[in-house]
């Protein structure tokens, strides 16, 4: 692929980033490639090392805040024609319900997954605050003479440290996978948002 054919490529791709944002990005790339070439480096071979347009867009669209995309989206959006107008606010009564359902159910989904992990977390502090106080009150105890309940209190402690790492264990991989999926979910909805026809073209 020749560099203009890139360059266009990935306008194509990325046409709903806000204009200041996808020009920079076009004029990183144009420049890396240019670089290449003057370095001896053939065209094509030079569009080649930078990857493909949809790996050159993905690491595009993560560097880009997804609020950044929604403005050019909803500051570029086409004055509805009057008809239009008349049909929503007719069909408000059925769409706008579905739509604030869609949405609550969505936040919720979302906030249990985040209070789940908070309460998980929560509680493995709590089983790390159980391990030190029967540790430390265990080895009080001892020292004051009450062997038995000391040994026991330290024993209690001891099982609280293992319990407490398995939590750890636990509590890391469900945050790992909460992680994961937020950052898909705003990647997904930033990739949805990036595709618009602007009808130009980068010299």
């Amino acid at each position: 692929m020749r560099k203009q054919e890139f360059i266009e490529a990935l306008e194509d791709r990325l046409s709903g980033l806000p204009q200041a944002e996808l020009d920079k990005h076009l004029d990183d790339y144009s420049r890396l490639i240019i670089e290449q070439v003057s370095e001896g480096v053939s065209e094509t071979d030079a569009v080649a090392e930078l990857g493909n347009v949809e790996s050159c867009a993905r690491q595009i669209l993560s560097e880009v805040p997804l609020w950044k995309i929604l403005k050019e989206r909803i500051v570029n959006m086409r004055r509805p024609k009057t008809w239009q107008i008349v049909l929503l606010a007719l069909s408000a009564v059925i769409w706008l319900p579905l739509l604030l359902i869609c949405l609550a159910v969505v936040l919720c989904i979302y906030s249990v997954a985040w209070i789940a992990i908070l309460a998980a977390w929560a509680v493995q502090l709590a089983m790390g605050a159980c391990a030190l106080a029967g540790l430390v009150l265990g080895v009080m105890d001892a020292v004051r003479g009450e062997v038995f309940r000391g040994i026991v209190l330290i024993a209690a402690g001891v099982f609280c440290v293992g319990l407490s790492l398995f939590v750890f264990i636990g509590c890391r991989s469900v945050t790992r996978a909460g992680l994961r999926t937020t950052r898909k979910l705003t990647f997904d909805l930033k990739n949805l948002f990036s595709r618009r026809k602007r009808g130009r073209k980068t010299a």
